[in-house]
């Protein structure tokens, strides 16, 4: 007898996750990076595509881990050509990470392909399914959001596709479009 109401929902939307997972981001990344990356190593690619060069402590900081682990990843990076290191000429513990032109073209081509292979499935929706599919998609994620006390040390890494309608962007301190205007 099959399942129905809020567990299969929730059933449903854990296997949403797994193939959103699997057949974008994991495949992609096999695809596009060789040797391929890890998600830490892509959300600090994404990082710095949308907001720009930043230290090593302020990467370590957005990302909740230490100086060490972040520079092993940044060192990773930097010997496949998608970053750059700078030490900043007044103190040599400050070192600087640049995105490199290859990896904006990978990011680029990633985002493409993510945005193609969903287009594949939503074709077949009308727009009304679509517009109703993205309405309970947002309140479904806002209330999430709403009811996650550690959305402060998580980064979703938008990719500042949507910045002006995100659903969480308020609620996420560390959120990288927040960032960069601040910064500005």
């Amino acid at each position: 007898m099959a399942q129905n109401g809020p567990h299969r929902i929730a059933e449903n939307l854990h296997l949403l996750t797994q193939v959103l997972t699997d057949l974008t981001e994991d495949r992609l990344i096999a695809r596009l990076f060789h040797p391929p990356i890890s998600k830490t190593q892509l959300y600090l690619l994404k990082t710095l595509y949308v907001g720009g060069a930043k230290t090593i402590s302020t990467l370590a900081q957005h990302f909740g881990i230490s100086n060490a682990a972040i520079s092993q990843s940044v060192e990773k990076l930097v010997h496949q050509s998608l970053v750059s290191r700078k030490t900043a000429s007044g103190d040599r513990r400050s070192v600087q990470v640049s995105i490199r032109k290859k990896a904006v073209d990978l990011l680029d081509q990633f985002e493409a392909e993510r945005i193609t292979l969903h287009n594949r499935v939503l074709i077949e929706f009308s727009v009304e399914e679509q517009q109703q599919l993205n309405r309970f998609l947002e309140r479904y994620i806002q209330g999430l959001v709403g009811q996650t006390s550690q959305l402060d040390i998580m980064c979703l890494q938008c990719n500042d596709l949507s910045a002006e309608e995100c659903v969480i962007r308020d609620h996420n301190r560390y959120c990288v479009q927040r960032t960069v205007e601040a910064d500005s």
